[in-house]
């Protein structure tokens, strides 16, 4: 079950690796998401499940692959090509 916990998917400039950030009371949680390659840039986006599981979409330019990665509670990011066939 989700908690209201802040969450938000970012990518720093000249990075170009889709993050996440956490509120955690009165600190903040940052996790990098996938930093294989030339990804994220401006094309995330995030949603949080019933059981607080946290799904985010961003875009592999390098490879020109739409990319899924997902994130249960307490567990490692698990990453997929969601689509192989965009140009």
């Amino acid at each position: 079950m989700s908690t209201g916990v802040l969450l938000m998917v970012f990518v720093v400039m000249n990075m170009a690796h889709p993050s996440c950030l956490r509120a955690s009371g009165a600190s903040w949680t940052i996790e990098t998401v996938d930093s294989a390659g030339d990804v994220g840039h401006d094309d995330t986006a995030i949603a949080v499940d019933d059981n607080g599981g946290i799904h985010i979409s961003y875009f592999d330019y390098a490879n020109k692959d739409l990319k899924y990665a997902y994130k249960a509670m307490g567990e490692n990011w698990v990453i997929e090509t969601a689509d192989d066939s965009l140009e």
